[in-house]
């Protein structure tokens, strides 16, 4: 359980596999008991995502973070922040709490197109009944152009299961995967839900929940433009790059879908997407079981991200020497 995100990684923790491992401060690490340093002279690349950005499946040396790592040298650490099953919006909130305190040049926000519904979900296990995730997550609502955080922090699992009906859990309806009819059998629960909606929540008690595309862009679209203006505030360069679906590619997509460009679009947010990137990898190569990319396609994704992190590299030179030559006294600079 996580007070912020709903759940995050812990530390010191290896999985039942021995697949993945974290460190001491709550990252993924190729070894327990593993505590990540970024030595004075070195540039620290944050990633943030979902389970793309974090290496499912694959282990820590075959994640396209630590080929990326390799490719770029000696004088950068990447330091892996992703979560399995995080929405855009938890990712976000991952950077503002736990990757900014690491004073990242170079921020690298990953997205897939499911990142975009899970924005608008409050407890996973509706949408998702087979994730074995029992935790809930804030909910960001757009409202008047503003965005407002709701169930923060999120309820516990102990308090999810000491209710005796979804109807007494706070914000139920504001999740995409609540149906009212699956779960009311006659007028008394329709009624039921009313009375809770408007109690819990009064200020949205007017306008029902709105799940529509619109909705999904416009919200995503709100947090990416938060995340923009973080990085800008922080002198970071942001990088945001969408990871395509098996699904996608087999059916012949060589591009993100009009949802996650459209909410690109809305945040006025460039983006890397590596669909073209993927398709480079045999069609058998490219994802594992689960759905994830393999170790030849995480590979072809640094490859793919090298060009676009060197030049974000290269942004941050720029900006300290503007800052190193601005502190110098005038006639330094005339001697230079």
């Amino acid at each position: 359980y996580d007070d912020r995100m709903g759940w995050s990684i812990g530390p010191n923790r290896r999985s039942a596999n021995g697949l993945y491992r974290s460190g001491p401060d709550a990252i993924r690490v190729p070894h327990e008991e593993v505590a990540v340093t970024v030595s004075e002279g070195k540039t620290a690349i944050a990633l943030v995502g979902d389970s793309f950005t974090f290496g499912e499946e694959v282990r820590y040396e075959e994640t396209w973070g630590y080929h990326l790592g390799e490719l770029l040298g000696e004088g950068v650490q990447i330091l892996n922040f992703g979560v399995p099953g995080y929405g855009v919006d938890q990712a976000y909130l991952r950077y503002e709490r736990d990757a900014r305190r690491w004073k990242p040049k170079v921020a690298i926000f990953g997205v897939f197109t499911h990142d975009l519904l899970r924005t608008l979900t409050v407890y996973p296990f509706l949408a998702n009944p087979q994730w074995d995730l029992p935790f809930s997550k804030p909910r960001f609502m757009v409202s008047d152009g503003k965005s407002v955080l709701l169930n923060d922090p999120p309820l516990r699992p102990e308090a999810i299961f000491s209710h005796e009906s979804i109807f007494e859990l706070p914000f139920h309806a504001l999740d995409r995967g609540y149906k009212a009819s699956n779960w009311q059998t006659n007028f008394y629960h329709s009624s039921y839900l009313f009375q809770m909606f408007a109690s819990v929540f009064p200020g949205w008690s007017a306008v029902a929940p709105d799940f529509s595309e619109k909705a999904i862009v416009l919200t995503n679209a709100s947090i990416l433009k938060s995340f923009a203006l973080l990085t800008a505030q922080e002198d970071v360069v942001p990088i945001v790059v969408y990871f395509p679906l098996r699904s996608d590619l087999n059916n012949g997509r060589t591009s993100a879908p009009p949802m996650v460009i459209r909410s690109m679009q809305e945040a006025g947010i460039a983006y890397v997407d590596s669909s073209l990137c993927v398709l480079d990898v045999n069609r058998r190569d490219r994802f594992m079981p689960g759905g994830h990319l393999t170790p030849l396609a995480n590979k072809a994704m640094a490859d793919c991200l090298l060009p676009f992190v060197r030049q974000a590299l290269r942004q941050v030179a720029v900006g300290r020497e503007a800052t190193m030559v601005e502190s110098l006294p005038p006639t330094k600079v005339l001697d230079k």
